[in-house]
């Protein structure tokens, strides 16, 4: 399955439309279908069935005089040709900080998921996870586990500088404005999850050290209520400790390839994860 990285500018159009592009040339390399791509307003979107069946989308949202210059992830239920983006089946939003200029990337895509790190104004590391998860039970129980972790709560008014917004896979709670930067439809409607290990004071709070010896351990990241228990596990997606490791740093377990981003400009050592390079 392909993972891709590198850059986009503002040498033919603004870099947060030439990202879109890279997403849907990405996914259909992967074998995904592109059911809308609309570049005709301002707001260019994009929405993907999954070769898994999943309903996922990205489009655009931005403001000049604020100088901001977004992306908008999305989960859906199913897709519905006469609908809008922000009205489709079933649909929970989630935005990304991006920027006109220039987003460097990494992005990696599988069968039912892709996984989206961006830098964006030189420092600041955005991320986001849209697709299928793995699920804690049998697939004919809940066949589509669909995941949408962004940043922000819905299409906020957020520019990547803003210093309170912070990456989805920690949980609901650490959104901007809201808690809803991190979605699960598990069943037939949404729910906003807690994250493991984010959640334990002993991995990753103020009773953490995070690392032992020399050794960075990839934790999985679980997604679960006190209601349902254990849910999901995200795809590719582990956090790991930040003690004397840095964003960009790349590491090779059993064979596979990871990526380390930060939450936005965060260093400490909770503040990292490890995305898989499908």
């Amino acid at each position: 399955m392909p993972h891709v990285s590198g850059f986009v500018d503002n040498a033919s159009q603004s870099a947060h439309y030439a990202l879109l592009d890279v997403v849907r040339q990405t996914c259909l390399t992967a074998g995904w279908t592109v059911l809308r791509y609309d570049t005709a307003t301002a707001n260019h979107e994009l929405i993907l069935r999954t070769t898994t069946g999943a309903v996922v989308g990205l489009r655009t949202y931005q403001d000049v005089a604020a100088d901001y210059y977004n992306l908008l992830a999305a989960g859906m239920s199913s897709y519905d040709v006469a609908a809008t983006f922000d009205t489709q089946p079933g649909v929970v939003l989630s935005g990304v900080p991006a920027h006109p200029e220039r987003i460097d990337y990494w992005l990696t895509v599988n069968n039912k998921r892709l996984v989206l790190a961006l830098k964006v104004g030189g420092s600041a590391y955005e991320s986001l996870y849209l697709g299928q998860a793995n699920p804690y039970t049998r697939p004919t129980l809940y066949p589509n586990p669909l995941v949408v972790s962004g940043m922000l709560d819905g299409a906020a008014a957020v520019r990547f500088s803003d210093t309170a917004h912070s990456m989805g896979f920690k949980g609901g709670g650490t959104g901007a404005n809201g808690v809803n930067n991190l979605r699960l439809r598990f069943g037939s409607g949404w729910m906003t999850p807690k994250a493991w290990p984010w959640v334990n004071n002993w991995v990753c709070g103020t009773a953490a050290t995070l690392k032992t010896g020399d050794s960075y351990p990839l934790m999985p990241v679980v997604l679960y209520t006190a209601a349902n228990g254990l849910l999901v596990e995200l795809d590719g997606v582990l956090q790991i400790s930040g003690v004397g490791i840095g964003a960009e740093d790349t590491l090779n377990v059993g064979g596979e390839d990871y990526l380390v981003i930060r939450d936005v400009t965060r260093t400490g050592a909770a503040d990292y994860f490890a995305m898989r390079m499908d």
